[in-house]
């Protein structure tokens, strides 16, 4: 069996029956229920890595680097030997008193009672309890088991069995739902429809620092960080925005996060045609309130070279719309620009679809250009020539740009562009 260090992230080869587990390469020393298992079974190529990187997501430093340093048979047993004997240490001087006599169980008994048996708490608990303080806040609402920087609550449900909570500097900027069985292909359709997201081919998501992940085993939201700080300015917020709306997912409790808000902190997806709602002539000055204002929930974000607004639509092949300005005086939108999700390094992009997305703009904008970007790869641009703008398609995106940085996008462009893609989906 192979399992995930809860603190370095490492992959573990562990015996199936083992209680606790020792990682080889931080040291750090955990109950098997609270690590994530990789494989029920280890593959027959599975190699310990010499050395080990913890990746951002994980408590241990990214800065860290560890060796693997193997653990025998008799060092676990050791260790689960000195867990039972720190165990008896703690109980029997509650049980007897000072005179030998037996006493009755204490609030500390107890309290050790509930830490050493499984206690489930009913999912409807988490839909009142908050993630906005510490750990120990946390923990007090919930239970579970806990050490520092991670909190691990056990369900009373039938799929989504446990939520693990990871902290930095004492907030949550990490949780996981784990499940009992693995994720099918419907179970992933359904959780992206639910979250209003269409996940990428290797079922992740990301929007401005903050992740979402859907392995067979567990769902997590993730705030993206650097050497363990998390890199967006407003990543509390967008942690307790994801962690209501996946709780919505998973428990089916009514989270009051509404689509605007979805669509601002978790990317959710808007009808491609609310793109024609904008002007395009509008200028680098009014977007940042003006563009809000008729697109609620859109990113706006200003850079050395000039001004940009995110948001994602609802079209297959390019959700991801990016409006650019340049960093000038009254600059008009120079660039609207329809993204592919996924990179053509991984497999995605618009590489397969070129051809026919090229047949589709061919109907209203005319017979594009053809050039070559990567000849012994096949990769070709196409740029077709409309009255005012220009229109091109690369396996990255379709763009649609003003003619001259001092004039504004044609608007009938815009409406005509908008049209035509969304014959072609």
């Amino acid at each position: 069996m192979v399992v995930v260090c809860s603190n370095c992230g490492a992959p573990l080869d562990v015996h199936e029956g083992a209680a606790v587990t020792k990682c080889a390469y931080c040291g750090r020393t955990d109950g098997r229920k609270n690590l994530r298992t990789l494989h029920e079974q280890t593959p027959k190529e599975f190699v310990p890595p010499p050395r080990w990187r913890p990746p951002a997501n994980v408590p241990a430093a990214s800065t860290e680097e560890y060796a693997y340093k193997p653990t025998s048979q008799g060092t676990t047993g050791w260790v689960v030997l000195g867990v039972a004997i720190s165990v008896l240490a703690v109980a029997i001087p509650l049980f007897f008193d000072l005179s030998g006599r037996a006493g009755r169980p204490t609030a500390a008994t107890s309290a050790a009672t509930t830490t050493a048996s499984v206690q489930k708490v009913d999912p409807r608990i988490l839909e009142t309890a908050t993630i906005d303080g510490t750990e120990e806040d946390l923990y007090r609402q919930l239970g579970g088991s806990k050490d520092p920087a991670h909190l691990t609550v056990d369900v009373a449900h039938d799929t989504w069995t446990s939520v693990e909570y990871y902290f930095h500097n004492d907030h949550v900027a990490r949780v996981t739902f784990s499940r009992s069985r693995q994720a099918t292909d419907d179970d992933v359709a359904r959780i992206a429809s639910a979250l209003g997201i269409r996940l990428r081919l290797n079922h992740t998501w990301e929007w401005y620092g903050l992740e979402i992940e859907l392995q067979p085993g567990l769902l997590c939201c993730n705030m993206h960080s650097y050497h363990g700080t998390p890199t967006s300015p407003g990543w509390k917020r967008q942690i307790a925005v994801a962690y209501s709306v996946l709780k919505e997912v998973v428990y089916g409790q009514k989270s009051p996060v509404g689509i605007d808000e979805r669509r601002e902190i978790l990317g959710a997806s808007r009808p491609l045609a609310d793109l024609t709602r904008m002007d395009p002539s509008i200028s680098i000055d009014d977007a940042p309130t003006g563009v809000p204002k008729l697109l609620p929930g859109v990113v706006v974000v200003q850079g050395s070279d000039g001004l940009e607004i995110h948001f994602r639509v609802d079209h297959p092949r390019v959700p991801h719309v990016r409006l650019r300005w340049p960093n000038t005086r009254g600059a008009k939108l120079q660039t609207i620009a329809l993204e592919s999700e996924d990179e053509p390094a991984t497999g995605g992009g618009l590489a397969p679809y070129l051809d026919d997305l090229s047949r589709c703009l061919a109907k209203p904008f005319g017979a594009p250009t053809a050039t070559d970007t990567d000849y012994l790869k096949k990769r070709k641009k196409y740029e077709f020539a409309i009255p005012g703008a220009r229109v091109s398609l690369t396996e990255y995106d379709i763009r649609l740009a003003s003619s001259s940085s001092a004039k504004s996008i044609p608007k009938e462009a815009l409406a005509t562009l908008v049209a035509t893609l969304d014959t072609c989906r």
